[in-house]
């Protein structure tokens, strides 16, 4: 419960762009943690978020990768995060390879894919995925 109240505050963080604090707390979730899930969700800001300051490509590929290792190379956030982390470091094969990988895992499980299509877009034209 702790952690789950934990992680609604970094996403609230995060949500008002606050992305120097949300940032703090990832690392410390990592720290702690070194779960799949604190791993991936501190690869997706360091990859695309909007404040280039706080954007770190190399770093993003490095957690992403762990995650992914974690998890057997099978879960969709993290080989979501890896893509996404691939493409920061301007490696566009890789992220159309794994973010291609995404979009059929997601649809085979009937998942909502329409996101995950997007951002397959923005890699196949070389674009970095950036949020908001």
């Amino acid at each position: 419960r702790v952690r789950s109240s934990a992680a609604s505050d970094v996403y609230k963080r995060q949500a008002k762009k606050d992305y120097t604090k949300a940032l703090a707390d990832f690392n410390e979730a990592v720290r702690r943690f070194q779960s799949p899930a604190s791993l991936t969700a501190r690869a997706w800001l360091l990859a695309t978020c909007a404040d280039e300051k706080v954007r770190d490509g190399k770093q993003a590929v490095l957690d992403a990768k762990q995650a992914c290792e974690l998890t057997h190379w099978k879960h969709p956030g993290s080989l979501e995060a890896f893509a996404a982390a691939c493409a920061a470091t301007d490696d566009f094969d890789e992220a159309v390879r794994w973010q291609h990988w995404v979009v059929e895992s997601l649809a085979n499980a009937k998942q909502p894919v329409q996101d995950a299509w997007k951002r397959l877009d923005l890699y196949k034209d070389h674009k970095p995925c950036r949020g908001d």
